[in-house]
């Protein structure tokens, strides 16, 4: 308990600890002038074009087809989706181009988002990594409990972007100007303004264990203390599964 800087978490990591917990998770060590590397910023390219109201799958297709690995990861996440969703089928016998169409918009628009955090390269991510999982999908589930169903994919994007300052060591305004995401989830992020940050701050009262504070949060959503335990059970379960594969 009570990590405060990335040294420390590295001399007990590596003292063979498994279990983290302190302020280091929450707040990014700043580094001046640090910019995304060319690699980062192909995949936020990639983020940037999904995130548009119509996005050009021609595009989208060119900058997969230029990274290896991005090809890699997006044939394993239709199968994974196809299998989950439709059962088996030969989809080993579309193209790329099928592939994405085949996946739609907002599957493609939750892979993207996934790959942009798995895209950090830093000591701390795999430990960081299945924490944003969780957090984007308790923001989801929130969204879908307070009946805010248009909100539940932005606030799937901001539970799982809401480490990415830490993850990245940048300032999250820096960040917010270098990709994009919806203005409602940057206000989210940036200036804690919103539904979505309500949610996000609910998540982090959970996971400090500041109860009090947590269920005057959630009954201000018009949630009960049930609803918010299960939507956190069930995100914990769902990025175990998935942060992993």
């Amino acid at each position: 308990e009570k990590i405060e800087t990335k040294e420390e978490f590295i001399r007990f990591r590596d003292e063979g600890f498994s279990l983290f917990q302190g302020y280091f998770f929450c707040r990014p060590e700043m580094i001046k002038y640090k910019r995304l590397s060319q690699n980062q910023l192909a995949i936020f390219r990639l983020q940037m074009e999904i995130g548009r109201n119509k996005p050009d799958y021609r595009i989208i297709e060119s900058l997969i087809k230029s990274d290896l690995t991005l090809s890699w990861k997006i044939m394993r996440y239709m199968k994974h989706t196809a299998f989950k969703h439709v059962g088996a089928c030969n989809f080993s016998k579309l193209t790329l181009s099928e592939v994405l169409r085949y996946l739609g918009e907002n599957q493609l628009r939750r892979f993207v988002a996934v790959v942009v955090l798995a895209s950090a390269d830093n000591d701390t991510v795999s430990e960081l990594y299945p924490l944003s999982m969780m957090r984007g999908k308790f923001c989801e589930l929130i969204a879908e409990a307070i009946n805010e169903p248009t909100l539940a994919e932005n606030a799937f994007l901001c539970g799982l972007f809401s480490l990415l300052d830490t993850l990245l060591e940048l300032p999250m305004t820096e960040l917010m100007k270098q990709i994009a995401v919806p203005q409602s989830v940057s206000n989210a992020l940036c200036h804690q303004e919103g539904q979505l940050a309500d949610m996000i701050a609910l998540c982090r009262y959970y996971e400090q264990q500041q109860w009090e504070e947590a269920t005057r949060l959630s009954h201000a959503l018009g949630l009960s203390d049930d609803d918010v335990v299960e939507a956190m059970r069930r995100a914990t379960i769902w990025a175990g599964e998935n942060a992993a594969s």
